[in-house]
């Protein structure tokens, strides 16, 4: 979240940062912000999603702001500055004017999703129609700084297990790819003498949460 005092108003930005290796110079420039229409004098997130969209968390400092009843607030933008939704907080109208520590504020705000997240889901098969590799791109519901184990199985058309294994996520929600050979890390097992059609791909977090998605 970046104050410009100037204008008494934060904002949401994404900065594009370049480091050159020559001359060990960096240059930096804003491709994309948001104006919030408050003052966040401190504190305050801005997190991007997964589905591109960014997540804001900001106060206003400025207790007797025109036009803002509120003294806290979450808003979700679109890439294109549409809100997808907010949720404002007015607290108990106990708040002094006259101090701007006084009252609610927000220092961060997380997104959960109610179950793992499956992407870039491919399925390849050989010259005999059997499958050759599978390889998905996950996500836990949730941002996470440590190292959790998650388990991906694959299904036959009647939902039974022909092989699972144990991976880790990726800490920050970076992503998760995986990808199942025949002879890698990861292996196919049995998987091998069925066709893209019969199967599907499952994932489970370290909570019991699923996802599937059909190859």
């Amino acid at each position: 979240l970046t104050v410009i005092r100037s204008k008494n108003s934060s904002s949401l930005m994404i900065i594009k940062v370049k480091e050159n290796d020559q001359d060990g110079t960096t240059t930096a420039h804003v491709v994309w912000n948001y104006n919030t229409g408050w003052f966040t004098s401190f504190l305050g997130d801005h997190d991007r999603l997964l589905t591109g969209n960014s997540l804001g968390a900001y106060w206003d400092s400025l207790r007797a702001s025109e036009n803002i009843g509120a003294q806290a607030q979450l808003r979700e933008v679109t890439p294109s500055k549409e809100i997808a939704w907010q949720m404002s907080v007015f607290g108990n109208k106990t708040v002094d004017k006259e101090d701007g520590d006084h009252g609610w504020m927000i220092y961060s705000a997380e997104r959960f999703y109610t179950a793992p997240i499956l992407s870039s889901v491919s399925c390849v098969e050989d010259s005999d129609d059997q499958v050759e590799k599978i390889s998905f791109t996950a996500h836990n519901n949730f941002r996470q700084n440590l190292n959790f184990n998650g388990t991906w199985s694959i299904l036959d058309s009647d939902g039974a297990t022909i092989t699972s294994m144990i991976f880790t996520w990726t800490e920050y929600w970076q992503n998760t790819d995986i990808e199942i050979t025949s002879g890698g890390g990861f292996a196919l097992g049995d998987a091998v003498d069925y066709s893209c059609d019969d199967l599907t791909i499952e994932v489970e977090n370290q909570f019991g949460q699923t996802t599937t998605r059909s190859l």
